[in-house]
């Protein structure tokens, strides 16, 4: 069972399991509790954002996603959760144009949306930690 996915254009973590119990409880927070999903990703966009870009996408972007509604798809306008943004140099990569963003939550395409919306394009999107499980330390 995935836990999660990425688009075809997204590279990497993806976690797997034989237990699909576990599923749910990782994709979901548990109501009522402070219990988060945190999803961490190193992101290039071009033009190479800006700092007011950083904070517009840290300050929540207001996108449309197709959602689950009443046994059906819904388009869902409303904004983006609050999230971290700041830049950081990867190894290999542009230090200037990588962001550094951790989403709490998990809309479809949130982080290529949120970036055309205020004028970036996603070069390269790639999930480095999801629910406490990182890259950190994995070797390519």
């Amino acid at each position: 069972f995935p836990i999660g996915r990425l688009d075809a254009e997204s590279t990497g973590l993806i976690l797997l399991t034989s237990n699909g119990s576990i599923v749910n409880p990782l994709l979901r927070a548990v109501v009522g509790t402070k219990s988060k999903k945190v999803k961490e990703y190193h992101v290039d966009t071009d033009p190479i954002a800006t700092d007011a870009d950083i904070r517009k996408l840290a300050g929540g972007i207001i996108i449309t996603t197709t959602a689950r509604q009443n046994g059906g798809m819904a388009s869902v306008t409303a904004p983006t959760l609050p999230c971290l943004v700041e830049r950081v140099v990867v190894e290999g990569g542009n230090h200037c144009s990588t962001l550094r963003i951790i989403l709490e939550e998990g809309r479809n395409r949130q982080i290529r949306r949120m970036c055309s919306a205020i004028g970036l394009e996603v070069i390269a999107l790639h999930r480095v930690g999801f629910a406490g499980v990182s890259l950190e330390g994995c070797e390519a």
